[in-house]
Order: structure tokens, then C-alpha cells, then sequence
């Protein structure tokens, strides 16, 4: 909002050009103002040097008084919103090979499938944008914006590195990063909560099948570089395809098995004579 308009709301000199205005267009202002019956009144009157200064310091506040009508909107709509979007179920299982369940998660369609409507019966719309940033690691960025009918919009981002998984095309691994990446930022944007009723792990909604942290995949990751534990293999069993992405139910067994790694390791070398 500009200087006058501010000093506008203060009683200062705005307010006096705008009662003038309203004085000479013959306009009895009434509250709320309303402007747009004063530039008509203005223009009728007759364009003058002083008037074209109101007109532009009344545009500036029109457009002032619409974003804060539309981001009023937008908020008591997505209080409603939240108030209906439940606890969305992880129905998919990931399973390793002897059948047990890694853990669950619920898939971008699922997600989308439950909210949709919601979405729609609250004026509300969401889209999605990609972008990349250049690494070491690349990440993938993946944007999603919810509109309201009102006019007043929301971005969030969330970015995850992309794989380098063997035997795929870069466009598969863009592909991955990507559906992964937006899943999360749509749970992001309408703080949904993905659950699963036979484990009490997943009330946490990044805990549904979600990564471990940054600082538990680097450690993970440079542990594997010490002890000269094949990349691809040791992702292969995590069921991951890059050490950010390994779940987070996994992370206390992997540790339990570098561990033992790493003592027959200090064992072998203890027996070495020097």
C-alpha cells in the first residue's frame, strides 16, 4: 500500500484529498468507501490534473481492499476445508522379499481421489510446477499452488534429490523424484495427515513410508563409503533409490547391520599380527 493510502487510514493528508474529491463529485461517502462510484463520479466530472492523482491513489487503494478481501476468503475457505479433510489411509504396501511388510504409504491418486471434491466444494483448485536445482545433488522442486475462487493464492515447494538408478532413462528417474516429490508437497499445501490403521508409527504424517532425515542419510551414506559397502546393492535392500529416500522404518535396522559390519571389520583387523 503506498505512502498516502497509509496516511489515508491515519486521518492524513489522503483523507482530506479523498473528502475533497468526494465534495466535488457531489458524493456522500458512506462506509465501507466505495471507490468505485467515486471514480465514476470523478470521470463524469471531468478529468483535471488533481483528479487523475485521486484516481490513482484510489486505484492503488481498490486494489489494496480486493487482496485483502480475497485473502480473508481464501482463509475462512480453507478453515472449512480442514475442518472436512480426514486422515487419509496408507492403503499400499511395500513388502520385501519374503513377503513382510516394509511399510505403507498412500499413493499421489489416492490422495487426490479423497481431496478432490473437498477441494471443489470450497472454490479451491491446486496445480503443480517443476523446477531443478543444480547440484551436487540435483534436486528436483516440485511446486504446488491452491487457488481460491476468491483470487488470493498459495505455493509451497518441496524438493528431493534425483536418483541415479540403473537401467532406467534420466526421464525415468526425473519421473520417480517427481511423482515422489509431489505426493509429499500436496500433503504439504493442505496439511494432510496420512495414516495407517495397523500402525500406530504412521499418525505422524511423514512418517508414512517417509525418508529419515538428511543428516541420518548422510551419515548412513558415508558409513557405506567407509566400509566399502556397494552402492546399489545396500539401496537395493532399502528398498530406496538414493540414501534420502530410504524409509524411515527402516533406518534402525540398516544401522544394526553396518554396525555388525563394521565390527567384523575391526575384528579382521585386530588378528592381523604387526
Amino acid at each position: 500500500m503506498s505512502k498516502a493510502i497509509a496516511e489515508a487510514h491515519k486521518g492524513g493528508t489522503m483523507k482530506a484529498e479523498l473528502a475533497k474529491a468526494t465534495k466535488e463529485t457531489g458524493i456522500e461517502r458512506a462506509e465501507p468507501l466505495n471507490v468505485g462510484a467515486m471514480l465514476t463520479a470523478i470521470i463524469d466530472k471531468g478529468i483535471t490534473l488533481e483528479s487523475v492523482q485521486v484516481v490513482g491513489e484510489l486505484m492503488k487503494f481498490k486494489e489494496h481492499e480486493e487482496a485483502r478481501s480475497a485473502e480473508k476468503a481464501f482463509a475462512q475457505a480453507f478453515i472449512a476445508l480442514q475442518s472436512e479433510i480426514h486422515k487419509v489411509k496408507a492403503a499400499k504396501e511395500v513388502k520385501t522379499k519374503m513377503g513382510a511388510t516394509l511399510y505403507n504409504y498412500a499413493p499421489f491418486e489416492d490422495i487426490m481421489g479423497q481431496v478432490s471434491p473437498l477441494l471443489k466444494a470450497h472454490g479451491f483448485t491446486v496445480t503443480f510446477s517443476t523446477d531443478y536445482q543444480v547440484g551436487p545433488p540435483c534436486r528436483l522442486v516440485k511446486s504446488c499452488t491452491l487457488q481460491h475462487v476468491g483470487g488470493h493464492k498459495q505455493t509451497n515447494s518441496f524438493a528431493v534429490r534425483i536418483p541415479n538408478i540403473q537401467n532406467c532413462s534420466d526421464a525415468q528417474n526425473d519421473g520417480g523424484a517427481s511423482t515422489f516429490a509431489k505426493r509429499y508437497v500436496l500433503c504439504d499445501a493442505l496439511n494432510i495427515v496420512i495414516g495407517a490403521d495397523n500402525d500406530a508409527r504412521f499418525d505422524d504424517a511423514r512418517a508414512e513410508g517417509g525418508p529419515i532425515t538428511e543428516a541420518q542419510a548422510r551419515r548412513i551414506e558415508e558409513r557405506c563409503e567407509y566400509l566399502k559397502i556397494d552402492r546399489e546393492t545396500f539401496l537395493k535392500y532399502a528398498q530406496a533409490v538414493d540414501f534420502e529416500m530410504i524409509p524411515a522404518s527402516m533406518h534402525d535396522e540398516l544401522v544394526r547391520l553396518l554396525d555388525k559390519k563394521e565390527a567384523k571389520l575391526k575384528a579382521a583387523s585386530d588378528k592381523v599380527p604387526t
